[in-house]
């Protein structure tokens, strides 16, 4: 599992765009759990994720309690679940994020998969723009 996070961590570096002068909100949701995969692993991971993400500086990351406040400030926590692209963009937009990533974990076998979206909120070209997946023994 330390490998997967290492690889995890390595791409997310090399995978997320550099932002403008000022720190960008970034809001990265939990793993949805899939295929064999316990709830609070994805969540463990989630949060490694965010951390890492957190530690370059360059974007304000919003921690799932942000989200969840959010989401409960503006009457939208049926949105806090969705998973499709469309409802990840209107709940993004409903918590003023400019960018979200959003994925799952999963194992078969012995090996973990992790699936991963960078989606832009904000503009007319929002919508998913880059996708990642790795997978590791």
């Amino acid at each position: 599992m330390r490998v997967l996070i290492f690889w995890i961590i390595l791409k997310i570096v090399l995978w997320i765009p550099s932002a403008a002068s000022a720190k960008e909100q970034l809001a990265v949701l939990d793993l949805k759990a899939k295929h064999g995969v316990e709830q609070s692993l994805a969540e463990a991971l989630s949060v490694e994720i965010r951390d890492a993400i957190h530690s370059f500086g360059k974007y304000e990351v919003l921690s799932r309690e942000d989200l969840e406040a959010i989401a409960e400030r503006t009457k939208t926590q049926q949105l806090l679940g969705c998973d499709n692209s469309i409802c990840l963009v209107d709940f993004g937009k409903k918590i003023g994020t400019q960018l979200m990533v959003a994925g799952s974990l999963s194992k078969i076998g012995e090996t973990y998969s992790l699936s991963l979206r960078l989606i832009k909120v904000v503009g007319e070209d929002s919508g998913v723009k880059k996708r990642t997946a790795i997978s590791r023994a």
